[in-house]
């Protein structure tokens, strides 16, 4: 079965959609169909690409078609337009497409079966060209939360026959480090003193984006409530980091920056909890892109598959996949108060930390993993 992939990322990156676009291709590769990814490479010389995206993600593709493009800006429909020239000289049993200009033209030309995946509903002329995308009936739809498979339907007529929740998901073979490695892992990959590290009662890391909606400013005034538990914040731009740098002041809260995919993945692994504050608006660009609504995001279920036990804010479209005291604490948003007390006891409590921490992980092997959502697409 041949599947041409056509994605939005630039390769490689710091974003979450290049991690999903990586993985969930590599999921076909595995499962043994023969899949070409059309992507944008921010390297100049396409040689050493496939080196550096083992290196970085742990991965390497073997059928990628991509063109270097130094303008962001324009990244998405240049690789529709790559796409869309191979496609009409190359049958192929499916495109899958995460690429809004791809499937724009797709639903113009192509009467095969078109895939169109939709992680937001955009605002602007983004919003005109999905209406004409979902005004097509031969289409298919995947999105990545229930919330947002409702409000697509209801928006735009679509028959639920059409559309199809496959949530995010996250790697089979994420690595489990035992408790006593945990500290002495985390002073080899951040440099940590271990003295200093053994000074606190509890390690807790957040890993990701470091923008608006995330609750960064919640974890660190929740640092100045729990003064003997160390706060790890992996992610963020060099002008992210920089700026938190400047005005924190507390010692047991460090901003490591950007990591490796694989490396923030290790170092999240050695926490003794993983934090998912989410506000109640979750800022994705631009001020118009809330997304907190209809969300799924990729860390919640690589969180649940490293097995260490997970504090969220109690979202509705995160109660899709969570349930409190199941598989995560589920907290206010908005309560430092709250937050602060929750830390506190599952540090305590060793029982409720390991048995949420193990039924999540059982959830991602049974529902989550990126080989289970490569044969639902198909299937659909």
């Amino acid at each position: 079965m041949k599947i041409i992939y056509i994605s939005p990322s630039l390769i490689p990156s710091q974003t979450a959609n290049s991690i999903h676009v990586i993985n969930q291709v590599k999921a076909f590769q595995v499962l043994n169909y023969e899949i070409t990814l059309f992507a944008a490479r921010s390297l100049f010389r396409k040689n050493y690409l496939n080196s550096i995206l083992s290196d970085r993600y742990g991965s390497s593709i073997k059928r990628l078609k991509t063109i270097f493009i130094p303008f962001k800006r324009f990244n998405e429909p240049l690789i529709a337009i790559y796409a869309i020239i191979f496609c009409l000289f190359n049958k192929s049993e499916y495109i899958i497409s995460r690429n809004l200009y791809a499937s724009v033209i797709l639903s113009l030309i192509y009467d095969g079966t078109h895939i169109y995946e939709v992680h937001e509903l955009f605002s602007g002329y983004q919003r005109l060209l999905q209406k004409i995308i979902f005004l097509n009936k031969k289409i298919k739809f995947i999105t990545i939360s229930n919330a947002l498979s409702k409000k697509i339907i209801e928006e735009n007529n679509i028959s639920s026959e059409q559309i199809k929740v496959l949530h995010d998901a996250a790697p089979s073979n994420l690595e489990i480090i035992d408790n006593k490695s945990k500290k002495l892992l985390l002073s080899q990959y951040l440099l940590l003193d271990m003295d200093f590290l053994n000074s606190f009662k509890g390690i807790c890391v957040y890993s990701g984006s470091l923008g608006k909606g995330r609750g960064v400013e919640l974890i660190q005034e929740i640092s100045m409530k729990l003064n003997n538990v160390l706060f790890l914040l992996v992610g963020g731009s060099k002008k992210e980091v920089e700026a938190k740098l400047k005005e924190n002041k507390n010692k047991n809260i460090i901003f490591t920056g950007f990591k490796k995919y694989y490396l923030s993945l290790r170092i999240a692994a050695c926490a003794d909890i993983l934090l998912m504050p989410y506000q109640k608006k979750v800022v994705l660009g631009n001020e118009k892109r809330n997304v907190s609504m209809t969300m799924s995001p990729l860390k919640m279920f690589e969180y649940m598959g490293l097995e260490v036990p997970i504090i969220s804010s109690d979202l509705p479209v995160l109660r899709e996949i969570l349930k409190n005291k199941y598989n995560s604490i589920l907290v206010r948003s908005d309560s430092k108060e709250s937050w602060a007390r929750e830390i506190d006891n599952l540090l305590l409590d060793k029982n409720l930390s390991m048995k949420i921490a193990k039924n999540a992980k059982k959830q991602i092997l049974k529902d989550h993993t990126w080989e289970r959502r490569a044969k639902q697409i198909i299937t659909f």
